[in-house]
């Protein structure tokens, strides 16, 4: 898949990810994401774009009192 071929919300979701990997190890938040980008998600995953889950509630609470909160 090209970005050309890309949707608006496709491009955007993706250039969110590539941000997360970048600056927070990959680890994304939910909060920042609707309906729509999951949909986008489940979507690249099939193609094989990207591979995602969730994280452990173990991990999430460690995370409390950070400005980043992931959850995937």
């Amino acid at each position: 898949m090209e970005t050309k071929d890309m949707s608006k919300d496709e491009r955007s979701l993706l250039l969110y990810l590539e941000t997360c990997i970048v600056d927070y190890g990959g680890q994304i938040e939910s909060r920042r994401m609707n309906e729509i980008d999951f949909k986008n998600m489940t979507k690249f995953k099939v193609i094989g774009l990207i591979d995602y889950g969730r994280l452990t509630a173990e991990f999430i609470i460690s995370t409390e009192g950070t400005t980043h909160r992931p959850t995937h």
